[in-house]
């Protein structure tokens, strides 16, 4: 035991020498911790990256952009409570996230970054509500190691600025389970209400996959414990009627839409229910097959996106969540039963029911993806505190640097050379970081969460700042609307062609950054609705349509294009790409060229 008078006494130049020594120690992994300087530089790095990403790109093609030009279609129309896209019906998505986009244009004028600003900040939220159930549950380590497990892999980076629906539905899904969580320990009504409105908010941005997710966490898992009193609670009536008073104003716009007009024609069919839409078809109808949306994907198909959406942690993930299954295993040989069992299960279980839809996409597993931050901190922050060397983690880890440094090294030397120097700098002081982070001699943290975090940061400094922006001059929907914006070219003259029932499907960005709702014609008005000095976006078929009907006509500017969210190798490799590339045309009607 050291003795009082060996310490350093507060303030003094030896205090001061100690201090910043140990800082250093664990800032650059010398320790099985890290200081709170480390998580600071790491939070706010991670923070910076996303802004760049929400301020630099462009709106993707097809999603992102049409979210965003519903949204301003339902400002300009202020009409809140019923969904329309280019003046027809739409039936997809709930309201929240249109409403959270408009509130924002209205607070910061429409433009990407304010159409992306309100999941910046269920994300934020996501993201301290997974913080502070991993405080609960293990340690406050644990849960800063989870945050930073959550805001760091891939698939979020990529959802900070090509904003669908998931980022909004995962924040308030983990805040809901967070809220449940502390009810549960403190009866608290506030936490009750919160549970509450958190998945309201969910139900209203994705359906009633909001409800599942907490519900799939808990109630099995206290099955599993057999804890039959938190099943048999009398307070989740009372959720359920907070829940369905939240639903109302969205429930009025569905009833007001659709179900008060069985004479509209929806998806093709005649008496659609917009409630019933929501309530069922939308989630459970993928599994029985009642909704439309159909694939050919596999039931293996989120199995191998796991892979690189939780990029850099899906090895610790994995490993995590074998540990638990055995020690279930063991459990029921005697062993003590493994605790925090409703994380698993909030994972495991919809994981299979997202497997089984007949209808996929990648980021539809973002949702869960909190609480495998919250058991792989959980599970990395337990072998760190045992002293083992994880050897094999330490391998794995490095591999994956590797291949992410390999990635980017191809992306600025290959696919789309980088020049700037800025960038350059900004992207080797974080390789540089993880490279020195992984030396040997450095404790298991650094090597196995430091570096890697450091990489998965470079990666995304390269990607945000560089590849994404240089993808989407191949976008034609945006850069024929600058063309416009700076050539000051009038929106209103602008239209565009439907041919044969065929349209530029994948161009909601023209309208969203020109602010406008470019009209379409039908082949059969063209002679009589178009006029000298009007303006025509289309493609080759378009074109050819007017050369049919001996409709005159100049090229203004031609435009590359290429359908930037199916990226492939062939178009990512300089010398095959421009036999990738599709072709835009902005034509003035007059004259020929």
């Amino acid at each position: 035991m050291r003795r009082w008078s060996s310490l350093p006494f507060p303030g003094s130049a030896n205090s001061r020498k100690v201090g910043i020594k140990s800082v250093s120690k664990r800032f650059f992994g010398e320790t099985r911790e890290f200081s709170s300087e480390f998580y600071g530089f790491s939070f706010l790095s991670i923070a910076l990256v996303y802004l760049a990403g929400a301020s630099l790109i462009r709106l993707m093609d097809v999603d992102a952009s049409q979210y965003a030009s519903i949204s301003l279609e339902m400002m300009q129309s202020g009409n809140f409570l019923e969904i329309y896209h280019r003046g027809h019906d739409y039936l997809d998505k709930p309201p929240f996230l249109f409403w959270s986009s408009l509130f924002f244009f209205k607070l910061f004028g429409v433009g990407e970054f304010s159409y992306r600003f309100g999941s910046l900040f269920f994300l934020g939220l996501g993201a301290y509500s997974t913080y502070a159930l991993g405080k609960e549950v293990y340690s406050r380590e644990a849960g800063l190691l989870a945050a930073i497990f959550m805001l760091s892999n891939q698939a979020f980076f990529l959802s900070g600025h090509d904003v669908r629906t998931d980022t909004i539905l995962a924040g308030s899904v983990i805040f809901s389970i967070w809220q449940a969580y502390l009810f549960l320990r403190s009866n608290s009504w506030k936490n009750l209400f919160l549970f509450s409105l958190g998945m309201a908010i969910s139900m209203m941005e994705k359906g009633p996959i909001g409800l599942m997710v907490p519900v799939l966490a808990f109630f099995p898992a206290w099955a599993l414990e057999r804890d039959w009193k938190k099943i048999f609670r009398w307070e989740w009536i009372v959720v359920i009627i907070l829940v369905l008073i939240f639903l109302i104003p969205m429930s009025i716009g569905l009833y007001q839409q659709f179900d008060l007009h069985p004479e509209k024609i929806i998806n093709g069919k005649q008496g659609v229910s917009g409630l019933r839409f929501f309530f069922w078809e939308q989630s459970f109808g993928r599994l029985t097959g009642e909704n439309v949306w159909k694939d050919d994907s596999t039931p293996l198909f989120f199995t191998h996106t796991f892979l690189w959406a939780f990029l850099p942690w899906m090895i610790l993930a994995i490993g995590a969540f074998v540990d638990w299954v055995l020690s279930w295993f063991k459990s029921l040989k005697g062993a003590a039963k493994p605790a925090h069992n409703f994380i698993f299960t909030g994972f495991i279980l919809p994981f299979i029911a997202f497997s089984l839809s007949q209808f996929k996409l990648p980021h539809y597993i973002n949702v869960i993806f909190p609480l495998a931050a919250l058991f792989t901190a959980g599970y990395v922050y337990r072998l760190l505190q045992d002293g083992k060397p994880l050897k094999g983690y330490v391998i794995a880890q490095g591999i994956v640097d590797f291949l992410l440094l390999a990635v980017c090294l191809a992306v600025t030397f290959w696919f789309f050379p980088l020049s700037n120097p800025l960038i350059w700098i900004v992207f080797l002081v974080y390789v540089g970081f993880s490279l020195f982070l992984f030396l040997p001699g450095k404790s298991p943290s650094s090597r196995i969460i430091g570096s890697s975090l450091m990489m998965i940061l470079a990666a995304n400094v390269v990607l945000n700042l560089h590849f994404y922006p240089e993808l989407l001059r191949f976008q034609p929907g945006s850069t024929a609307a600058e063309y416009v914006l700076e050539n000051d070219i009038d929106p209103g003259k602008i239209k565009r062609i439907r041919v044969n029932g065929h349209e530029d499907y994948h161009m909601h960005s023209f309208d969203f950054y020109l602010q406008h709702l470019v009209p379409y014609l039908e082949p059969e008005d063209l002679q009589t609705k178009l006029s000298k000095g009007d303006i025509v976006f289309g493609d080759p078929i378009v074109l050819e349509e007017l050369s049919n009907q001996q409709i005159p006509y100049s090229v203004l500017r031609e435009f590359d294009q290429f359908h930037v969210t199916q990226l492939n190798f062939i178009f990512l490799i300089p010398n095959t790409r421009a036999g990738q590339l599709g072709r835009r045309y902005l034509v003035e009607i007059g004259s020929e060229s």
